[in-house]
């Protein structure tokens, strides 16, 4: 199976388990359980109940299914608009790595799910500050992993009057390194901060062709790979936008354009155009191996 066909594969098991995280929205979670569950989260029969109660591929309601896995239920109680009731925000799973997330609202109906599957990482929650009062929380999600390929993102959501709304979603970690006749890209986030309302995400990227193609291409070249481009450090701010609701990117260190680059790191056509204005400046500033390279990819890859 190539890679696009196993991502494909995977798209569509995420969005068929995501179906069964979201036809439970407009149930009730008894309360009780709510109470038992922050105040006993290492206990597995809660996570069966939960299953016998509504339904999910994620969490199974046969108690042996246990006996060989690592069981999560992490249920925070917070207060996320600004009413004065609080909301509950649930990862829960027979396995921690493959979990389903949901909101639960001050009523007691959950009002959002997701399916959540980590390969062997725990789920981690982000709360966010806002300026109007309002708490942000967010996770990381896996798209798609494999053989020298994964795309790792964060979601940032909001609750506005019961209903919730995914306000701005980036790069945890992105990579291709299987790209033989184009460009390869390694993306990762270094560091997430938040300051007057704002969220700070310091980047690192490396962009570049494998050693072979270049052999291959008749140049001589020593090395496992020639980066085009390398940053070690890059901080883009995302501000909130209370007219959209939305948080909105407003820096201009990575256009944005270079941001759906980094969800794509083996478009090479979208990595030329993304990244137009610095291959020119390459091209008039670097050396005659960067010249042939960036002749090569606008010849075969526009």
């Amino acid at each position: 199976m190539n890679k696009l066909s196993f991502l494909l594969l995977l798209a569509l098991v995420l969005i068929g388990q995501n179906i069964f995280a979201q036809i439970n929205i407009g149930e009730q979670v008894p309360e009780e359980w709510l109470k038992k569950a922050l105040e006993q989260p290492s206990d597995k029969s809660l996570i069966i109940e939960f299953g016998k109660l509504f339904f999910s591929e994620a969490v199974s309601t046969k108690s042996y299914m246990y006996d060989e896995k690592e069981p999560l239920l992490n249920l925070t109680k917070i207060n996320l608009d600004n009413d004065i009731e609080s909301e509950y925000l649930l990862f829960i799973g027979t396995n921690y790595s493959e979990t389903n997330f949901y909101v639960i609202d001050d009523n007691l109906s959950i009002i959002f799910g997701e399916y959540l599957y980590l390969h062997n990482e725990y789920p981690q929650l982000r709360i966010y500050n806002t300026l109007d009062q309002h708490k942000l929380f967010g996770y990381k999600f896996l798209y798609g992993r494999g053989s020298g390929h994964w795309l790792f993102s964060n979601k940032v959501f909001r609750v506005e009057s019961g209903k919730v709304s995914l306000v701005l979603e980036f790069i945890d970690s992105s990579n291709d390194s299987f790209n033989y006749a184009g460009i390869n890209g390694k993306i990762e986030t270094n560091n997430i901060r938040e300051y007057g309302g704002d969220i700070f995400v310091k980047y690192s990227y490396d962009l570049y062709l494998r050693y072979d193609l270049i052999q291959d291409l008749g140049i001589e070249f020593e090395g496992n790979s020639y980066s085009l481009f390398d940053e070690n450090e890059v901080t883009i701010i995302y501000s909130y936008d209370p007219v959209t609701n939305q948080l909105v990117y407003n820096d201009h260190n990575i256009s944005q354009e270079m941001m759906e680059y980094f969800f794509q790191p083996s478009n090479d056509s979208l990595f030329l155009k993304a990244f137009n204005n610095k291959l020119d400046e390459k091209y008039s500033q670097g050396s005659n191996l960067d010249r042939k390279l960036i002749d090569y990819l606008r010849r075969n890859k526009n």
